[in-house]
C-alpha cells in the first residue's frame, strides 16, 4: 500500500504537496484553497544590483512556506536604464542570486528552477516612479503534473 505521510487521502507518489495536510484535498493532494493563494512572490532590487536585499529575503521566507516543493520558475527583470545588453546582463544576474538563495537558504534542487533572464521587456511601469518596480525576480510556483505510466 503507498504512503500518505499526510493523511489527505492522496498516495505520496501522486501528492502534489506531500508535507500540506488537508481536510479537503484537490485531486493532486494539495489543499483546496492552496489554488487561491498567490503563486508568484515579487523580489525588488536596488539600481545596477543583482544583491538580495534582508527585506526581500523575509518575504520569501513565508511565501516558501508555502510553495516548498513546486517547481519554480524564477524570471529576472531589469528597468530601461542602461543599454540592452546590460540589462539582460543584470536581469539573469538577479534570477541567479534568487535562485542561489533558494538553493542554499530553502533547500531548493537546481533541477527544479527554471530561470528565465527578461531583461527591460516586460516592465510594469513606464515613467520614472516605476523603475523601481522593474527591478525584480519574480518567483512563480507552478503546479507538479504527474506523469502515470501503466506497468506491466
Amino acid at each position: 500500500m503507498a504512503g500518505d505521510r499526510d493523511g489527505d487521502g492522496v498516495p505520496d507518489s501522486k501528492d502534489a504537496c506531500p508535507r500540506t495536510s488537508a481536510t479537503v484535498a484537490s485531486g493532486n493532494g494539495c489543499p483546496a484553497q492552496a489554488a487561491q493563494e498567490a503563486r508568484t512572490v515579487v523580489l525588488l532590487f536596488d539600481s545596477g544590483s543583482s544583491v538580495v536585499r534582508q527585506d526581500q529575503l523575509k518575504k520569501l521566507q513565508p511565501w516558501m512556506n508555502k510553495w516548498q516543493g513546486h517547481q519554480l520558475v524564477v524570471k529576472g527583470h531589469a528597468d530601461e536604464r542602461g543599454g540592452a545588453s546590460t540589462n539582460q546582463t543584470l536581469s539573469r544576474a538577479r534570477a541567479e542570486a534568487v535562485a542561489d538563495v533558494l538553493q542554499l537558504n530553502f533547500g531548493v534542487d537546481r533541477r527544479s528552477l527554471s530561470l528565465h533572464a527578461l531583461g527591460e521587456s516586460e516592465p510594469l511601469k513606464e515613467n520614472d516612479q516605476g523603475l523601481a518596480a522593474n527591478r525584480r525576480v519574480e518567483v512563480v510556483a507552478q503546479p507538479v503534473t504527474l506523469k502515470l505510466i501503466k506497468g506491466d
